[in-house]
């Protein structure tokens, strides 16, 4: 190295240049960014947010700088379903569906499931449920926790929207707890309604 070239660099670390502030700048900005979504944006995701605050910025610069303050972005959890429920817990009944799917009218076989959305402030939970013979949604409620009473909100409104006839409709489902629960059970018994669940992890 050229003794020149390293009273240089030794310069440029005692009175570090515009591009050093600004890169100090700069990362405040995307730690305060990183640490406001806890953890989980990474470099595209943050160069998004600083640009739409208005700072002309570059994605691979950012990408470089977050490189350099060991921000790295958390990766999710993949979704695990449950597999507790067994023919043996309290509240399963025989699957009756028998995987006809394909009933000769509406309102004749009705299937329901839950699934979550993720959101800026945290998971939603969706419960669902549809006519089997025209695969319209007939009732959905939304919340925030997974318990027996999004489905029954979710039923009561497809209910509501649906004229029923005695003895007529099936429900399908799993065997999730929100199913086996007391109150939903007293639903389907209070409106004449069958009930059947697939097998276990089905």
């Amino acid at each position: 190295m050229a003794r020149s070239g390293f009273y240089a660099w030794r310069q440029r670390q005692l009175n570090p240049g515009q591009g050093a502030r600004e890169n100090e700048a700069l990362t405040v900005q995307v730690r305060t960014v990183f640490d406001r979504h806890r953890g989980f944006y990474g470099a595209p995701r943050v160069h998004q947010e600083l640009r739409a605050a208005g700072l002309k910025v570059g994605r691979h610069r950012i990408a470089r700088l977050m490189r350099c303050s060991a921000l790295k972005a958390k990766s999710r959890r993949g979704f695990r379903p449950c597999r507790n429920s067994s023919s043996k817990a309290a509240g399963v009944v025989e699957n009756l569906l028998q995987q006809e799917f394909s009933p000769a009218a509406p309102n004749r076989c009705w299937a329901g499931d839950i699934t979550y959305i993720r959101t800026s402030n945290g998971c939603r939970y969706l419960a669902v449920w549809i006519d089997l013979y025209s695969r319209r949604v007939v009732g959905w409620a939304m919340g925030a926790t997974m318990e027996a009473t999004l489905v029954l909100e979710a039923l009561n409104r497809a209910l509501g929207h649906r004229q029923i006839a005695p003895d007529q409709l099936l429900i399908h489902t799993d065997q999730g707890s929100q199913y086996r629960a007391t109150a939903y059970r007293q639903l389907l018994e209070d409106h004449k309604i069958s009930c059947s669940m697939s097998a276990k992890g089905c």
